[in-house]
């Protein structure tokens, strides 16, 4: 029966990391104008960073390698 701890601190890694990249990731979403740029289909007002699935990918590696 595998420890449910060990579970625990894998999913405590990978919300950490993720949470720690995400402003990261935001950062260079803007500076590499990786944007969702505004237009009469959305309801942001301002340009949104749309790669924030690279901050989870890095917490998930991170996770697996845990």
């Amino acid at each position: 029966m595998v420890n449910l701890g060990a579970y625990i601190v894998v999913g405590l890694v990978a919300m950490l990391v993720t949470a720690a990249m995400t402003p990261v990731v935001r950062i260079l979403a803007r500076r590499r104008n990786w944007l969702a740029i505004p237009n009469e289909r959305t309801v942001h007002s301002e340009p949104t960073p749309n790669v924030g699935g690279i901050a989870m990918f890095i917490g998930l590696v991170v996770a697996f390698i845990v």
